[in-house]
């Protein structure tokens, strides 16, 4: 599984509330740094991840699951940042 379906991975994660946070946007984008992409395919991926008939796409390789379960894990946890922070 190459980056930009990881990277289509995390933004069906934080949408799944309906909405992507500026701060999962700006952990998201973190990761576009980190793999080296363009600007131009970050945003297109996330265009892609907005569509009604993007999926979350399993990786085959073990490597890349368990890098994906840690990458949605901190998504996930931005999210749960959030609501707790909204709750105070």
């Amino acid at each position: 599984m190459n980056t930009t379906d990881l990277l289509r991975n995390l933004f069906i994660m934080a949408l799944a509330d309906g909405e992507i946070s500026p701060e999962e946007l700006s952990l998201i984008a973190e990761h576009r740094h980190r793999w080296g992409m363009a600007k131009t395919t970050f945003d297109a991926t996330l265009r892609e991840a907005q569509a009604p008939q993007a999926r979350l796409q399993l990786p085959d390789h073990p490597d890349d699951r368990n890098q994906l379960l840690c990458d949605m894990a901190a998504v996930r946890m931005e999210i749960d940042s959030e609501e707790l922070d909204d709750f105070d």
